[in-house]
């Protein structure tokens, strides 16, 4: 298996990009105090295609696993896709985000819109090595927007998972007035109720990368689509969850599953799962753990 970055990555490299970052990107002089606040305790967010989850959960070797092991041949078939990943190894890594579900994540192949899962993943997964735990300022497909600034080598985008967290906390204080949750991403707030909004939240995301897989017991919460379906009589109930959701409570019975309304209409579809992975957030945040359910909004459910 390609590791290019196991050469590379070290702890003294990371401490440089650190510095640089906050002192060139972020304005801010590397001596600065480290922030504390939200940033350093949430959960980072996986977003997939519901197609894939029963290879995620109930695989003998269930869990996320990096694109090197879940699909090589994706590799070659999508080359200028994964290049610059690719420069730096990062095809081994599974990818989370510290902000808000994207649904954008979970397109299939052909850049169709799916039905979306999202999962939080335990941020204890991140004490680790740099080299199995890392970070990267944003997604390195920003290099394909203009104007930007991240450039090549991408390896001096790179940090610990702590530091992208403290990068992170001193970003809000300084480009979001403080509001961690105009950063992370708020229903109700502009950012997410304009569509060309919500096509570019990736752009601002921390991108975190944990090193070849990802247990499900590593998973701090799943997000689960339901759908209302007719019963015989013509009146709507909430009956159906999607498959295969009986056999992922079985399997993994300890598991938090919140479950999500899943709208008709893609619009509507996209609102209730960025307001699912919100307040599913808000609660972990206020209270250092998650809700054993979330309202189900049924104003998504317009005809």
């Amino acid at each position: 298996m390609a590791f290019n970055v196991k050469k590379n990555l070290t702890d003294k490299l990371c401490e440089e990009n650190h510095c640089r970052i906050l002192r060139e990107i972020l304005k801010i002089e590397s001596s600065a105090e480290k922030p504390g606040g939200i940033a350093s305790i949430m959960p980072t967010t996986h977003t997939m295609n519901v197609n894939n989850a029963k290879d995620v959960f109930l695989k003998d070797d269930a869990g996320l696993r990096c694109i090197d092991e879940r699909d090589p041949m994706e590799l070659a078939r999508n080359y200028f896709k994964w290049k610059e990943c690719l420069e730096i190894g990062l095809e081994c890594y599974v990818f989370t985000y510290l902000g808000i579900h994207d649904p954008s994540y979970a397109m299939n192949h052909w850049g169709a819109p799916t039905i979306p899962v999202g999962i939080f993943i335990d941020r204890r997964t991140e004490n680790k090595s740099v080299v199995e735990a890392n970070a990267t300022f944003r997604d390195l497909h920003l290099n394909h927007l203009k104007p930007n600034f991240i450039d090549r080598p991408f390896e001096k985008w790179l940090v610990s998972a702590p530091q992208a967290r403290s990068l992170c906390m001193h970003e809000v204080r300084k480009v979001y007035a403080n509001n961690f949750w105009e950063y992370w991403g708020d229903p109700d707030s502009a950012s997410l109720k304009s569509p060309t909004e919500t096509d570019t939240l990736w752009t601002r995301f921390y991108e975190f990368h944990l090193l070849y897989l990802v247990a499900p017991e590593d998973f701090a919460a799943v997000l689960w689509p339901i759908e209302i379906v007719e019963s015989p009589e013509h009146e709507k109930s909430l009956t159906r969850f999607l498959p295969p959701y009986e056999g992922i409570v079985t399997r993994f019975p300890n598991l938090t599953i919140l479950t999500y309304l899943l709208p008709r209409r893609g619009r509507e579809r996209r609102e209730s799962f960025f307001r699912a992975s919100f307040e599913a957030a808000k609660h972990f945040a206020d209270h250092h753990c998650f809700p054993d359910s979330l309202p189900l909004h049924l104003e998504y459910m317009r005809e």
